[in-house]
């Protein structure tokens, strides 16, 4: 018989502890990082030239999202990183936290 057990903490704050500044400092300046974002983003807009909405689960600092225009695209983010919300918050970018990432209107 098969057996399921929940390990993974039940506090939030445990599981985001570790993701802190100095967790995103070697990425924020990562060369690798941004020729991968670009790609990708290039994919996207190919596909949706006029725009639309876009959500970035995991989008820690919100880099990759900020290569979409405001004007264009409605940008949307989940992270559980407190920091890294505030960070993407700071680059305008719609964030929620993981607890309440999925509190998104219905067909937004």
């Amino acid at each position: 018989m098969l057996e399921s057990h929940n390990i993974q903490p039940t506090n939030d704050s445990a599981i985001a502890a570790p993701y802190d500044e100095n967790y995103f400092a070697p990425y924020k300046d990562d060369p690798v990082r941004r020729q991968v974002m670009t790609a990708e983003y290039q994919r996207i807009v190919a596909l949706r030239p006029k725009g639309g909405k876009v959500l970035d689960v995991g989008c820690g600092d919100g880099l990759f999202l900020s290569f979409f225009e405001p004007k264009l695209w409605e940008r949307y983010g989940i992270d559980i990183s407190p920091y890294a919300c505030d960070q993407a918050r700071g680059r305008g970018i719609s964030v929620k936290d993981y607890a309440h990432g999925y509190d998104y209107p219905e067909r937004s």
